[in-house]
């Protein structure tokens, strides 16, 4: 959280290492937190939008 009228930045993750963190979570089987980053990374999806999903965007039921 920022302080009021401040100004705030943020930056990428860089890829090999978002894919170290896939492999981590991957190796111990945090599965919900492997497919959210999957998903997000890959699909280039925002936290908000991750959010939002339901399983039928994913699935296309």
């Amino acid at each position: 959280m920022s302080v009021r009228g401040s100004k705030t930045a943020c930056s990428g993750l860089d890829w090999n290492v978002m894919l170290g963190l896939l492999t981590q979570l991957k190796k111990d089987k945090k599965w919900q937190d492997y497919l959210l980053i999957c998903i997000g990374s890959y699909l280039g999806l925002r936290a908000s939008d991750l959010l939002n999903l339901k399983w039928d965007d994913i699935v296309g039921v």
